[in-house]
């Protein structure tokens, strides 16, 4: 209830826009190589920023008092579970730099107990990318923005 008050306050609302960037950031890391995109992905959340928008991805151990995410629980024991998978991250909005940021839309994220993360991460081998070039990942992006109705202009970033 209290994320959807504090998305009414604050037009525009970025936070679809900066689910984009994390998805897009996400599937960068499965790169095999390094691409130049990446910078572009660092200024997109410069800017965001620049506005007092942000996006922190939870990590570590998780337990049922944590108020930046909503878990999924995919373990039967309830001792020691970390957080193994980000669907979404915890969206914040801070108005000026002396000012506490605020949640403006939780966490998804997906919880294991700590033992059966380190089983499963033995049993994972790093695959080839399914991006075979700049071109379609210049593609992806642009369509994922143009969905949200934002324009790139040179180095700036602005709605239709």
């Amino acid at each position: 209830m209290e994320n959807k008050l504090i998305t009414e306050q604050l037009q525009p609302d970025f936070s679809s826009a900066l689910y984009q960037v994390f998805e897009i950031e996400k599937k960068l890391k499965k790169l095999t190589t390094e691409h130049t995109i990446h910078r572009n992905v660092e200024k997109l959340k410069d800017y965001f920023q620049s506005l007092g928008w942000f996006y922190e991805i939870p990590k570590g151990t998780y337990n049922e008092t944590r108020t930046d995410c909503d878990a999924h629980i995919s373990s039967d024991s309830p001792e020691e579970l970390v957080i193994s998978e980000v669907i979404k991250p915890t969206i914040r909005y801070r108005e000026n730099e002396s000012s506490p940021s605020r949640i403006v839309r939780r966490a998804t994220v997906i919880v294991e107990s700590k033992g059966i993360q380190e089983e499963a991460r033995e049993k994972i081998s790093e695959k080839p990318s399914m991006i075979p070039s700049n071109m379609n990942i210049c593609k992806f992006i642009k369509e994922q923005f143009s969905r949200l109705k934002l324009r790139f202009t040179g180095n700036d970033v602005s709605s239709k």
